[in-house]
């Protein structure tokens, strides 16, 4: 019996597997970016506004919410957007209530109801930038397309011509509604545009985070032009993981094991991680179909659990996901990388995991 009774009085921990504790996060994010929607109700019937808002303020959310309202007005109503990743999920989320395109699919739109072919030029940056937008405001009449309402996420990546195609396809160029929702800190392509012709005034802004718990919005913020003006009202979280690696077998082996942790030990499905790489595919170790340990990496979410999506922080911009293991954070990042902490940290809804060289 003594011996026993000594068993029994040991303490022991039944620990709860991370997968429940984000589970629970995630459901207060979303209620979280709902309260948002008194933003709408309070631009009442403004024709046209500008809002700006820091990562993770429910920007995206907002232009799905005005786009249906207005569809449910009767207009015909366009969400646009830069990411085609981004412009798939909207569109999914629209179902046939109103048309979603990016900003260069909807180019090939007009330009096929136009009867036009034109192939990409050698310069891609300037075929995208100037070539392509050219060609489709020309063509418009043509293709005879246009739209009562335009709603456009993503704004600070537009340059400045493409707002002009963005004007053409306006029924009334003065009074069709107009929105726009931005975030210059997540400028990645150095795009600066006016659009106080199309928006008087001075836009709306946003500052409050409810896609990412307070530990994230706080690495994330520090990242940012105004970091002080930002809230987040979020749950605390869990702390941001930081780990190091001074070459690629290193790295590759610090993110499987990360990866059997978070999914074998901590019950984290596969299709609620995300790998974000600053690297292109061509550059990155985390190429698609290659494998690491029991997983092989993919371009899209997967539907099971031996995979891991892998994508660029570019064209993940505008989506999120439970878990983000931001990877590749070394000396060869090109461009600024602030930018990059900023947005690909801000994907992370309750997990970050940021792998960088020493």
């Amino acid at each position: 019996m003594t011996v026993l009774t000594s068993m029994l009085a040991n303490s022991f921990e039944l620990r709860t597997p991370l997968g429940l504790d984000l589970d629970r996060d995630a459901e207060e994010l979303i209620t979280l970016t709902e309260q948002q929607f008194h933003l709408l109700d309070w631009l009442g019937d403004r024709p046209r506004a500008a809002v700006k808002g820091c990562a993770g303020s429910g920007k995206t959310m907002l232009a799905l919410e005005k786009a249906r309202r207005l569809a449910g007005q009767g207009l015909n109503v366009l969400l646009t957007c830069f990411n085609k990743p981004l412009s798939g999920y909207l569109r999914r989320s629209a179902g046939d209530r109103f048309t979603v395109w990016s900003f260069h699919e909807l180019c090939g739109e007009i330009l096929d109801a136009a009867g036009i072919s034109i192939a990409p030029g050698p310069d891609l940056q300037v075929f995208y930038g100037d070539t392509l937008p050219s060609r489709t405001l020309d063509a418009i009449d043509a293709a005879g397309i246009t739209y009562d309402a335009i709603i456009v996420d993503e704004g600070q990546d537009f340059a400045s011509a493409w707002w002009v195609v963005l004007e053409a396809l306006l029924s009334d160029a003065e009074r069709s509604p107009f929105f726009v929702f931005s975030d210059d800190n997540q400028n990645l392509y150095g795009h600066e545009a006016d659009i106080r012709s199309l928006i008087p005034g001075e836009p709306f802004a946003l500052t409050q985070n409810c896609r990412n718990t307070k530990s994230i919005h706080d690495f994330t913020a520090a990242y940012h032009h105004d970091a002080g003006s930002l809230g987040c009202s979020g749950p605390e979280g869990r702390p941001v993981e930081m780990l190091s690696y001074s070459d690629e077998r290193q790295l590759l082996d610090q993110v499987r094991r990360l990866l059997h942790r978070l999914v074998s030990e901590e019950d984290i499905a596969t299709r609620d991680i995300v790998i974000l790489t600053p690297r292109s595919q061509q550059r990155t170790a985390f190429k698609h179909g290659s494998k690491l340990g029991p997983f092989t990496f993919a371009e899209n979410r997967p539907d099971d659990s031996t995979t891991i999506q892998v994508s660029s922080v570019h064209k993940f911009k505008g989506l999120e996901r439970k878990v983000v293991i931001l990877v590749e954070i070394d000396d060869q990042v090109r461009g600024e990388k602030d930018v990059l902490l900023y947005v690909g940290g801000s994907r992370a809804q309750v997990l970050l995991v940021v792998v960088a060289e020493d």
